[in-house]
């Protein structure tokens, strides 16, 4: 009889000591920034890929991120070769050193990351 209750009682301790969470509840939203932001700085996450379809490598993010006035932080990698990237300034636009970082060579492309939405036809 009490092997019945067994499996209630142990999702009924596990809700209410906390030991149960959402999914995603640790992850951020999409468009959250992925590096801690200083006071003042403003964020952006990114799509790029590179011309070699490779990881980036810190010692890439570091120049890129000197080149154009920005931190990079790689947060995933996508299908295709691509990887979302956070990128954080700490004056001026964000915008302004993504177009900095499409602009060079070993860069395909780099794009703002952006909430995909179905198109109603």
């Amino acid at each position: 009889m009490l092997s019945r209750f067994l499996p209630l009682l142990a999702l009924t301790l596990a809700l209410s000591t906390g030991c149960a969470r959402p999914v995603g509840a640790d992850t951020p939203p999409a468009g959250a920034p992925a590096v801690a932001l200083e006071t003042g700085q403003q964020s952006l996450r990114i799509i790029i890929r590179l011309h070699e379809a490779t990881e980036p490598s810190p010692a890439l993010l570091a120049r890129l991120g000197s080149v154009c006035a920005a931190r990079l932080v790689h947060e995933r990698a996508m299908s295709g070769g691509a990887h979302v990237l956070s990128l954080a300034v700490a004056q001026g636009d964000p915008r302004a050193a993504l177009a900095c970082i499409a602009r060079q060579p070993e860069v395909d492309y780099a794009e703002a990351d952006a909430r995909a939405r179905p198109q109603a036809r």
